[in-house]
């Protein structure tokens, strides 16, 4: 059997060029008919910079090491795309509310975390967030939906663990400070017992300076230095003078040095709290706004110049295997 040449598929097709071009005007016809009634889908984007928290960071001032920025990074676009920050999102666009039934809600957030992406840039701390939507306006809408979304949780996430640290202080403040006026009524209801009694607490009040005074030197000499030693001479006569006062200003003295030690403590916990107080008001989000996402002129989808050119090949191939 003689092996068919390009000339012979030739007379072929003009043989029959009507069939085939018939064909072929069918295909790119049904392509283009197709083509229109698929809904218009229009594009927008957004980018936003992650700035790492303090963690991320080997001294301070200095840059994240890029495999911990990574995973930083990869952690935050993950939230991005999770449920949760999609039906946010969905809320912020009134798709949901409170009045609809739950498994609406459920598909609602579903469809809505459909409808965009979040991905880092190459090379950068960049997230760009891309999202679709039927109209310029929707699709633009959904972008800064997803970014201020994320943003109002992020914040969310970082002052819930301020707060708590806040409450924890707060909390530890009221517990010392009522312990604080409960020594304090004792001390006043022994001086009211005792009116006569001086020796004991001055006596107290004195060691309790000594020890500050030899705390602050061991901070800057050795224990054997001639002045800590000094001091703690000092330290031992005192209290050889408290093992010889009555034995009701024993108690006094207990009263006063717990008094002491809870006065420090609540001011430790006081400047702690003011602290804390002062983290919970300077806390900021990981995102910060790069590019805000802008309506787009033209749909990304149908593109119906690549449906015609795929209808054109498709056409071409059912016209020569038909005649």
């Amino acid at each position: 059997m003689a092996e068919l040449t390009i000339h012979d598929y030739w007379r072929v097709i003009v043989k029959w060029k009507g069939t085939f071009i018939l064909i072929f005007m069918a295909a790119l016809l049904s392509t283009a008919f197709y083509t229109m009634l698929q809904p218009d889908i229009y594009h927008s984007e957004a980018i936003i910079t992650f700035k790492p928290p303090a963690s991320y960071s080997k001294i301070p001032g200095s840059e994240a090491d890029e495999p911990d920025l990574r995973v930083a990074v990869q952690t935050e676009i993950r939230v991005m795309n999770s449920l949760e920050i999609a039906e946010r999102s969905a809320r912020r666009l009134g798709l949901i509310t409170d009045s609809r039934a739950g498994v609406d809600n459920v598909k609602i957030s579903a469809r809505m975390r459909a409808s965009y992406k979040a991905e880092r840039l190459p090379d950068s701390n960049l997230i760009k967030i891309s999202a679709t939507g039927p109209d310029p306006v929707s699709a633009c809408a959904a972008a800064n939906a997803v970014i201020e979304s994320y943003r109002e949780y992020n914040l969310e996430q970082k002052s819930k663990q301020a707060k708590k640290t806040l409450v924890d202080i707060a909390s530890r403040k009221g517990e010392v400070g009522e312990s604080l006026r409960s020594l304090e009524r004792q001390k006043q209801s022994f001086f009211e017992r005792n009116p006569d009694t001086s020796l004991g607490l001055m006596l107290a009040n004195q060691r309790e300076d000594l020890e500050i005074k030899k705390k602050q030197l061991l901070e800057k000499y050795t224990p054997n230095h001639p002045e800590v030693e000094n001091l703690r001479q000092r330290i031992e006569a005192v209290e050889g003078k408290l093992e010889g006062i009555p034995s009701q200003e024993i108690a006094l003295v207990r009263i006063s040095r717990e008094l002491r030690m809870q006065e420090d403590l609540y001011t430790t916990l006081n400047k702690q709290y003011e602290e804390a107080k002062l983290g919970l008001s300077s806390v900021i989000s990981f995102g910060g706004v790069v590019d805000l996402a802008v309506s787009g002129e033209a749909p990304i989808s149908p593109d119906m110049g690549l449906n015609l050119t795929l209808g054109g090949i498709l056409g071409l191939m059912l016209s020569l295997t038909t005649v």
